[in-house]
């Protein structure tokens, strides 16, 4: 992942492959919600019946985002349902670990750069703090959603976005080669992408009858190949749209905030959901790679 071994080894004469911190924070959480509780009822005063997705922007003096998708557990609404959520804030990188007077997590850790987090009552009530009172059926998710399952951590990416994710026989995927903030929704669905193209790549080599000289340039060829310029270019796009869409969704500028409020109430949602689209157009295109190079 993020702070992958192999690839510290694979640069370790790279003394700025760093840590790049996208200046938010964010706690996130999941709920189970029993049928006619008090959360369940307030939830579907503002949303349509079946599955829904919330998402909220805060204001200049109030900035930040919540957002939550809820899905019930079958296809009547008199049936539990799950809350998957997160609130994000904007933090100065110097403030994160001095942001909050939190104790360490049960294996007794209290650093934010870790991607797992902190969790405990204390993440729990500086959550509610940062929401803040102005939004009700957040407020009511937080505060119905269990402290253990709560996880408070900083988002991160890498400062270098150009650095191999190859070296030798050594190839690194997904997080480990190139990380990214949540906002594009892109993370899982690269490493996946990666995995795919990496291992169909080997099969192909593996079917073949070669002696062992052979067999080593042919994978060194292919891992090259999948690690080309087409990919990386598309890759390190998507990561910093989602840098900029973090940016913005936490931004106390008056004017950002009034764009973002005025686009989410007037614009299709078609048009709006086109840009993430856009982000896992990049795997069609390294899928798409794939198959013309093994034709080859």
């Amino acid at each position: 992942g993020i702070h992958s071994s192999v690839r510290a080894c694979m640069h370790s004469e790279t003394k700025e492959d760093i840590l790049h911190f996208c200046e938010c924070i964010t706690w996130w959480g999941r709920v189970d919600v029993p049928a006619n509780s008090t959360l369940m009822r307030e939830f579907e005063k503002t949303q349509k019946q079946g599955n829904s997705y919330v998402i909220g922007f805060g204001t200049s003096s109030q900035p930040g985002s919540f957002m939550a998708g809820a899905k019930y557990s079958d296809e009547s609404k008199s049936s539990r349902m799950r809350i998957m959520w997160a609130l994000t804030k904007e933090a100065e990188s110097q403030l994160l670990n001095s942001h909050l007077s939190l104790g360490g997590n049960k294996r007794g850790e209290s650093d934010l750069t870790r991607r797992g987090g902190i969790s405990g009552v204390e993440v729990k009530e500086a959550a509610l703090v940062a929401l803040g009172d102005k939004f009700h059926l957040g407020g009511e998710i937080i505060r119905s959603t269990s402290s253990d399952n709560i996880t408070l951590a900083g988002l991160y990416d890498r400062d270098l976005l150009d650095i191999p994710w190859v070296k030798g026989r050594v190839a690194l995927l997904g997080d480990a080669a190139h990380p990214q903030s949540p906002y594009m929704g892109q993370g899982a669905n690269m490493a996946i992408c990666d995995a795919y193209c990496v291992s169909k790549r080997l099969v192909h080599i593996a079917a073949k009858t070669l002696d062992k000289a052979s067999e080593n340039r042919e994978i060194g060829i292919a891992l090259r190949q999948y690690d080309n310029a087409d990919r990386r270019k598309e890759v390190n796009s998507v990561i910093k749209s989602a840098r900029t869409y973090g940016s913005w969704s936490v931004s106390g500028s008056w004017w950002k905030t009034w764009i973002i409020h005025t686009v989410i109430k007037y614009v299709p949602m078609s048009w709006l959901l086109s840009d993430f689209e856009r982000g896992d157009q990049t795997n069609e295109n390294a899928l798409r790679k794939l198959e013309n190079d093994i034709k080859g």
